[in-house]
């Protein structure tokens, strides 16, 4: 994409953040960003650096309060550092958070979401669970699908997980899901595994 063009999504952007017009727009303004990002190979050295996982976790859950304002939120961020793009990294932990909350919204119960990361060799694996309404079988084949969503007319455009997928696979990972026993579901992805911690 042109300079030109990244710096029009940059301004959408700020004015987002300023309670502009265009502020309903700034989640697809950002995924439009990271999408036509270069891949982390790509990036700068310094663009590629050890991720401290618990900030990342931190900063998305500031991020999606409004959204977990009701669940009960259980973090397990073990000792292990993370190597790749902050940036693309923290888009990863918002949709899938925004994803728990969504999932858990309407299950009728209290909601609980968990975080858990944990190094497994040389990748780091980051599962984000929740006890909601899980994912139907027909659905569960799609839903890292493009435009896809199983959310109501105006609730989505069924990007955020197509990105998700696109910004692990970026970084030589996976990102799965499936339902949990008795309720629920979790995405889980895998990072590259740093060999220092982060600064």
């Amino acid at each position: 994409m042109r300079q030109e063009g990244m710096e029009d999504l940059a301004a959408a952007d700020a004015s987002a953040a300023h309670g502009g017009p265009r502020a309903r727009r700034a989640p697809l303004l950002a995924d439009l960003q990271a999408l036509l990002s270069p891949a982390p190979s790509a990036w700068p050295a310094e663009a590629r650096q050890p991720l401290d996982l618990a900030a990342l976790v931190a900063e998305a859950l500031a991020e999606c309060a409004p959204q977990l304002s009701r669940a009960i939120v259980a973090q397990r961020i073990r000792a292990v550092a993370a190597l790749g793009c902050p940036a693309q990294v923290s888009r990863v932990l918002v949709h899938l958070l925004r994803n728990a909350a969504h999932a858990t919204a309407t299950a009728g119960r209290p909601a609980v979401i968990r975080i858990d990361a944990r190094r497994d060799g040389a990748r780091v694996q980051v599962r984000i669970s929740d006890n909601g309404h899980g994912i139907a079988p027909a659905v569960l084949p799609r839903i890292l699908d493009p435009f896809f969503s199983t959310r109501a007319h105006g609730g989505g455009l069924g990007l955020g997980l197509t990105l998700s997928r696109a910004i692990v696979q970026a970084h030589g990972g996976t990102l799965r899901c499936a339902n949990r026993s008795p309720h629920g579901a979790h995405f889980e992805f895998d990072l590259p595994a740093a060999t220092q911690e982060p600064a």
